[in-house]
C-alpha cells in the first residue's frame, strides 16, 4: 500500500534549482508531482492527498506562494510544508503556516535531512492524532496548551499552533527551573544535527512570543534567552492557570 508521505508536491518554477530538488527528492516509491504555478498547485492539492509540499515563494505573482501555504495549512493542520526562496522570508513563511524554511541556494544534504525528518514527524502525528483527546493539555505561562494544536489564553481567546511549536512548549514545560540548551532543543525537535545551521528554533519561539503578546502576556517572563547557549525556563511557568502563577 502506498504511504501518504511518498506523495510529494513540488511547487517551483522551472530552473536548475528545481532539477536539483527533483533529484534530491527521488527515493524508492516516491511519487513527485511538479507544478510551476500556485493556482494550478492549489487545484491539484484538492484532488490528491499529498504527504508533503515544498513551495517556492519567489514567484512573479507577489505573495502567491505565501497564499498557497495559508490555503494548504487551513485545509490540513498536520501537512508537512517546506518553504524556499531566494530572499530571506523566514518569518513570512513560518507565519503563513510553513513548518520550515531554507534560503536558495541551499545545501542539498541539509535540505534532504530536514525534509525526511519533517515527513517522518508528519507520519507520526497522523498516526497519533485520532487518539489525541482535546482535554490532554498542559499549562505554560498561564496559557493552556492543548494537544489538538491550540493555545487557550486566560482571556478565553484561542490560537492555533504548529506541531513544532507544541513540541517546543512541551519541552520547555518539562524543564521548569532549568536551562534548555539550544543544541538539545534542535536535536529533540528537528532530530538531526543539520538543524543547528539554521535559525528555525528562534523563529518559532519568536512566533510564540508574538502570540503571547497579542493577548497581553509576556513570554519572556517565563523564557529567558541565554545568548549562544539556550533558554532558561522559569520554575513557575508550568504551575497552572494564570491566577496561580501571577
Amino acid at each position: 500500500m502506498e504511504r501518504r508521505s511518498s506523495r510529494i508536491l513540488l511547487v517551483m518554477e522551472d530552473s536548475p534549482s528545481r532539477r536539483v530538488f527533483r533529484q534530491g527528492l527521488a527515493a524508492p516509491g516516491a511519487a513527485i508531482t511538479i507544478i510551476d504555478e500556485p493556482a494550478a498547485a492549489r487545484t491539484r492539492f484538492e484532488e490528491v492527498q499529498f504527504g508533503g509540499i515544498i513551495i517556492e515563494l519567489s514567484f512573479r505573482s507577489v505573495g502567491a506562494g505565501l497564499d498557497l501555504i495559508r490555503q494548504c495549512r487551513a485545509a490540513d493542520g498536520l501537512l508537512p510544508i517546506f518553504a524556499i526562496s531566494e530572499l530571506d522570508q523566514t518569518m513570512q513563511a513560518l507565519g503563513a503556516g510553513a513548518d520550515d524554511f531554507l534560503r536558495l541556494p541551499l545545501r542539498s544534504d541539509e535540505f534532504v535531512l530536514r525534509w525526511r525528518g519533517m515527513l517522518a514527524r508528519g507520519d507520526r502525528m497522523r498516526a497519533i492524532s485520532p487518539r489525541v483527546r482535546c482535554d490532554e493539555s498542559f499549562y505554560f505561562g498561564g496559557v493552556e496548551v492543548r494537544a489538538n494544536l491550540m493555545l487557550r489564553f486566560p482571556n478565553g481567546a484561542e490560537e492555533p499552533i504548529r506541531p513544532k511549536q507544541l513540541e517546543i512548549l512541551r519541552m520547555f514545560a518539562g524543564r521548569g527551573g532549568e536551562l534548555v540548551l539550544r543544541d538539545d532543543l534542535t536535536d529533540a525537535i528537528w532530530g538531526f544535527k543539520a538543524a543547528r545551521y539554521g535559525s528555525s528554533s528562534n523563529q518559532y519561539i519568536s512566533l510564540l512570543r508574538a502570540a503571547f503578546r497579542r493577548h497581553g502576556l509576556d513570554f519572556d517572563r517565563w523564557v529567558t534567552c541565554v545568548p549562544k547557549t539556550g533558554w532558561r525556563i522559569s520554575r513557575v511557568a508550568v504551575a497552572g492557570p494564570i491566577e496561580k502563577v501571577a
